[in-house]
């Protein structure tokens, strides 16, 4: 009896899904990721505000997403996302120029459950908006940088894993993040086109704040590490989207 009530139920939904005008949405895009930085330098009490670009790349998954009434829907996705930043300068100390080089790569997993609204222009072609929360989970944030010195010789060169622990058992970074995406979409019969952002909500530095010397003491302001302490207070990352995906189910439902 119970499962019979509960395959009913099932049935239902299903159903329900159907009638609603349900699609599975599978594709991918180009994206843009970027950083908000607040860093406070503890030696002059002050703060400021950056934005730092954390490279480019792409993203794909699928969605399924389904109307409940009259155009206004839910969605739910899983997308996986990688992006690379890169950069290069130049120092010259003394008579010797330097050339240094960097990149950092990141990948992550994002999860949103979105609402939507659809305007139809006809059944087959229509637009879409849509927002919501988007759970993100940190898969990777690798990068490494070099120097090279006199006679293109490799003279310095570190990797760094963001997610590593150190053996206080913390990392750089932290791997969650709770997002916020906006987006609007256009659907040709089967054929879909994307553009949106996601926006962090939270913190993902894990960095505590740097312990100064003792400011009061000569030789310590006189100390030339103080100018490189600083707080990253916060650093929300987010990033800009656009894509084009297709839905598999749609000529299905909206028969």
């Amino acid at each position: 009896m119970k499962k019979t009530i509960a395959l009913s139920v099932l049935c239902a939904a299903m159903l329900c899904c159907a009638e609603a005008g349900a699609q599975l949405v599978i594709g991918g895009g180009f994206l843009n990721r970027n950083a908000n930085v607040h860093t406070t330098m503890a030696y002059k009490d002050s703060s400021s505000v950056t934005k730092m670009g954390l490279g480019q790349g792409y993203y794909g998954g699928v969605t399924f997403n389904y109307d409940i009434w009259k155009g206004v829907g839910v969605a739910l996705g899983t997308y996986y996302s990688y992006s690379k930043h890169e950069e290069k300068y130049t120092e010259t100390i003394g008579a010797w120029e330097y050339r240094y080089s960097a990149w950092y790569e990141q990948k992550e997993l994002d999860i949103p459950l979105l609402a939507t609204y659809r305007h139809e222009f006809f059944p087959e072609f229509f637009t879409t908006a849509y927002f919501g929360p988007v759970a993100r989970i940190g898969l990777s944030v690798k990068g490494h940088k070099q120097r090279v010195g006199v006679d293109d010789v490799v003279d310095w060169e570190d990797d760094i894993d963001f997610y590593a622990k150190n053996d206080n058992g913390e990392s750089k970074w932290r791997k969650f993040d709770l997002g916020f995406m906006i987006g609007t979409g256009v659907q040709y019969y089967g054929a879909r086109f994307d553009i949106g952002y996601s926006f962090g909500l939270m913190e993902r530095s894990n960095e505590g704040l740097v312990k100064l010397p003792d400011l009061n003491n000569a030789q310590a302001i006189d100390n030339a590490q103080i100018i490189n302490h600083a707080r990253y207070e916060s650093i929300i990352v987010g990033h800009f989207f656009v894509g084009l995906s297709y839905s598999f189910l749609n000529d299905i439902y909206n028969k």
